[in-house]
C-alpha cells in the first residue's frame, strides 16, 4: 500500500501556490496506479485553496481513472508551521 499526497489538482493553481507545477506529481501518480498495489491519496484542505467545488471535481474526475485509488481524504490544515515564518519575520503564506 502507498500514501500519495497531493495538494492540488489544477496545475495553474498548484503553481501559483507552490511555485512549480504539478505535472510530474500526477504522472508518477498514474505510474504507480498501473501496478498492483493499494494506494491512499491524502489532501491537505487548504481553506481558500484547494476547497472550491471545482477543485474538489478535478480531484474526484483523477481519481476515478485510477482503479488501485481505494481511498482519498482531506487531512485539516493546522497552522503549526506559522510560528516558524513568524521567527522569520515573514506573514504565514495561509491565514485562516
Amino acid at each position: 500500500m502507498f500514501l500519495y499526497d497531493i495538494k492540488i489538482v489544477d496545475e495553474k493553481l498548484h503553481e501559483k501556490m507552490t511555485g512549480t507545477g504539478n505535472k510530474r506529481i500526477i504522472e508518477n501518480l498514474k505510474k504507480l496506479a498501473n501496478e498492483d498495489t493499494e494506494i491512499w491519496v491524502r489532501t491537505p484542505e487548504i481553506p481558500g485553496v484547494n476547497d472550491a467545488p471545482e477543485e474538489k471535481q478535478k480531484f474526484a474526475g483523477l481519481l476515478a481513472e485510477l482503479q488501485t485509488v481505494k481511498k482519498h481524504v482531506y487531512l485539516p490544515y493546522h497552522a503549526l508551521g506559522d510560528s516558524k515564518y513568524k521567527s522569520l519575520g515573514l506573514s504565514p503564506p495561509f491565514q485562516i
